[in-house]
Parts: C-alpha cells; structure tokens; sequence
C-alpha cells in the first residue's frame, strides 16, 4: 500500500506533468456566470448606469483575454483581436437570446414575461 508521502510525491509529479496551456475551468464558469448576469441583470438584480455598463464590458473583455491567454501562441489571430471578434458578436447573441424568449411567451402559455423566461 502507498503511503501518504509517496502518494503525495506521486500527485505532486503528476501536478507537474498536467497540460497548463489550458483555460481554467473554474475561470471559464466564472466568465459565463459574469456575462450572463450582465446581458440579463435581473437574474442578479442588478442594475447598471451608463457608465458601468461600459466599465463592466471593458472588465469582461480583460476576463476573456485572461481566460485565452494560455492558448498563447496557438492562436490564428492576436488575443485582442479574437477578444473583439467575440465581443462584436455579442449584440447579435442578445438579440437572438430576447427573440427567443418572446417565442417561448408567444407560443408557451405559462410563459408570462420575457423576465420570467431570463430567469
């Protein structure tokens, strides 16, 4: 049976040996979780100024760039570059997120507000 220091040493080796070039998916989570509640801030009962509407996407923007970061030099394209491509794709992803929500309220009959849908 392995003791508790050689297995200690064994996770520690293979602590090492693990592909690091990968985003975090804790991280990944956490950047999903922070865009959804900002597209949709009544799930987190928020609300923002102008302001920190604009603050809040240029925060989102350095998570993302952070989160693909360790794909470093595999990428086709500079990590700003993919950050603003995905980020211009953001208003189209809204739009269609409310048209379906005023689907699910045009042809669900419990459905009752575009709200209770987000939520």
């Amino acid at each position: 049976m392995e003791s508790i220091e050689d297995f200690s040493l064994r996770l520690f080796q293979q602590n090492s040996e693990f592909n690091k070039n990968i985003p975090s998916i804790i991280k990944a989570h956490q950047f999903i979780d922070d865009l959804t509640y900002f597209l949709f801030p009544i799930r987190a009962n928020q609300e923002y100024t102008l302001t920190q509407i604009k603050q809040k996407l240029n925060e989102l923007k350095l998570d993302f760039q952070k989160l693909i970061a360790p794909f470093g030099e595999r990428l086709e394209d500079s990590i700003e570059i993919i950050t603003n491509k995905f980020f211009d794709k953001i208003p189209l992803v809204y739009e269609t997120l409310l048209k379906d929500a005023n689907a699910f309220i045009e042809f669900d009959p419990t459905a009752k507000s575009v709200e209770g849908i987000i939520i």
